[in-house]
C-alpha cells in the first residue's frame, strides 16, 4: 500500500493467458485487480494491457465488462516501429496508435475517452543493426510525443533474457541508442 501507484493488468494479453482464454476472462481479472487495488489504495493506477498494438482486443475487454475498471492504456507496438525503423512506410499506422485507441475509448467508454496512453515496452534489437536502434529510438520517442503517448518505456536498458534489446550491451557499454536517448534528454 502507497509503495506502488501503478498496477498494469498481465503482460501482453492475450499472451500466456491460456489456450482458450478470451477478453471476457481477461475483463473479469482487470475488474477483480481494480477493485481490489482500489480497496486498499483509492488512488493508484491500474493498466488494461494488450499485446503489440491490439486495439480490438482492448475493445472487445471493454465490452465483456471491464468498462471503468482502468485508468490508463498500456501497448507494445514492437512490430510497427520495426517497419518505421527499417523505413518501411509504416509511419501513418505507428502515427495512428493513439488516435486509434481514443476514438474506440470514446465509443466504447467515453468516460475513459482522455486516459494515458502509455507504451511499456518499446524497442529495437541491435541485431537489426546498431544505427537502425538508434534511429528507430529517436523516431519511436518523436512520433510517440507527436501522438500524445504519456509515457514510453524502452526495452530494455541493458542486455537481458531478451536478447540484444538494450541501450547498453550486456557488458555495460553504451550503445548508438544510448547516447541517441542522452542526446534526445538534453535537446527535449
Amino acid at each position: 500500500q502507497g509503495s506502488i501507484k501503478e498496477w498494469e493488468v498481465w503482460n501482453e494479453p492475450p499472451n500466456f493467458t491460456g489456450k482458450d482464454q478470451t477478453p471476457a476472462d481477461y475483463a473479469k481479472l482487470v475488474v477483480a485487480a481494480y477493485d481490489a487495488a482500489k480497496a486498499v489504495d483509492p488512488s493508484c493506477r491500474i493498466g488494461l494491457a494488450a499485446k503489440s498494438a491490439h486495439i480490438n482486443y482492448l475493445e472487445q475487454t471493454i465490452q465483456a465488462g471491464a468498462r471503468g475498471h482502468y485508468d490508463y492504456i498500456t501497448l507494445h507496438p514492437y512490430e510497427l516501429l520495426d517497419g518505421v525503423a527499417k523505413d518501411a512506410g509504416t509511419e501513418p499506422l505507428f502515427m495512428n496508435i493513439v488516435p486509434v485507441v481514443r476514438k474506440m475509448l470514446a465509443a466504447q467508454d467515453p468516460a475513459k475517452a482522455n486516459v494515458p496512453v502509455v507504451f511499456t515496452e518499446l524497442g529495437i534489437d541491435a541485431k537489426k543493426g546498431l544505427e537502425t536502434q538508434a534511429v528507430g529510438l529517436v523516431k519511436a520517442y518523436t512520433m510517440g510525443i507527436a501522438q500524445g503517448v504519456s509515457c514510453i518505456h524502452w526495452f530494455e536498458g541493458r542486455d537481458g533474457d531478451s536478447g540484444p534489446m538494450g541501450l547498453l550491451d550486456a557488458k555495460g557499454t553504451p550503445r548508438p541508442a544510448y547516447l541517441a536517448m542522452q542526446r534526445m534528454i538534453q535537446h527535449l
